[in-house]
């Protein structure tokens, strides 16, 4: 079973139940003909292979990072074509598919606690979260949605080298509306980050409210960087409805 992690084993000697978790796969099996031409060699120019880690990759399924304006509508037409196979892990859709069937929910999670706190919990809450983070990127590399965006916000421009933990929320923030609302609820981000941070809630948050209701929430950004998110928030917004157009 490729693309997948052990997540759990238990049972005894001649009866083991083994849990995993699949990762995505972005293509459907079921419908894949093996045509073959997604292994083809021949490789554009407009795409040559990227190095990494002294090995060369080739992007078969591409995106063309310089004309993607995150409008999210490559992941809303993945998951309409593929409603039970799309680019979600195994565990995460089980637990979204509890929510859809409207399960009793035992335990609020993090987003229902939050939505209850007064600024000064809710301040308290990230202040403690964020101080764990180790600045190691690895919810950068993590990410399957997050391109370079030429015209966007970089945590480089804002958060300094050195410094562990970063400045707090700033360089999450920022992180967070880099992804933007091309997030897939895959929630790689939490899952591998080595201090538990919750970026999982920290992208819910920013993926359902408008800056100034994401900025009450997650208290202790900076008048600058406020403006700064607001203005790249308006700017993709508008980049969307052109697209539609």
């Amino acid at each position: 079973m490729t693309l997948s992690q052990i997540e759990k084993v238990s049972g005894e000697e001649g009866n083991f139940s083994v849990t995993l978790r699949q990762e995505p796969r972005f293509v459907d099996l079921d419908k894949c003909t093996g045509c073959g031409e997604c292994l083809s060699m021949s490789i554009s120019e407009e795409h040559p292979p990227r190095e990494i880690d002294g090995r060369l990759w080739v992007d078969r399924i591409h995106i063309d990072e310089a004309a993607c304006v995150h409008c999210g509508q490559c992941v809303e037409a993945c998951l309409k074509e593929n409603k039970e196979k799309h680019a979600l892990s195994s565990i995460v859709r089980n637990r979204i598919e509890a929510v859809e069937t409207k399960e009793t929910i035992e335990q609020p999670t993090p987003f229902q606690n939050l939505l209850g706190m007064s600024r000064k919990e809710r301040k308290a809450f990230w202040d403690e979260a964020f101080q764990k983070c180790i600045k190691c990127y690895g919810c950068f590399d993590a990410c399957p949605t997050l391109v370079d965006d030429p015209q966007g916000l970089h945590c480089s421009d804002w958060v300094g080298p050195g410094g562990v933990p970063p400045d707090y929320p700033l360089f999450h923030l920022i992180r967070a509306y880099q992804v933007g609302k091309s997030c897939i609820l895959c929630a790689e981000c939490e899952l591998t980050c080595p201090s538990g941070i919750p970026l999982k809630t920290l992208q819910d948050i920013v993926c359902a409210f408008e800056p100034d209701d994401v900025f009450e929430l997650v208290p202790g950004l900076g008048a600058e960087a406020r403006q700064a998110i607001v203005r790249d928030w308006n700017r993709r917004k508008s980049a969307v409805v052109e697209v539609t157009q």
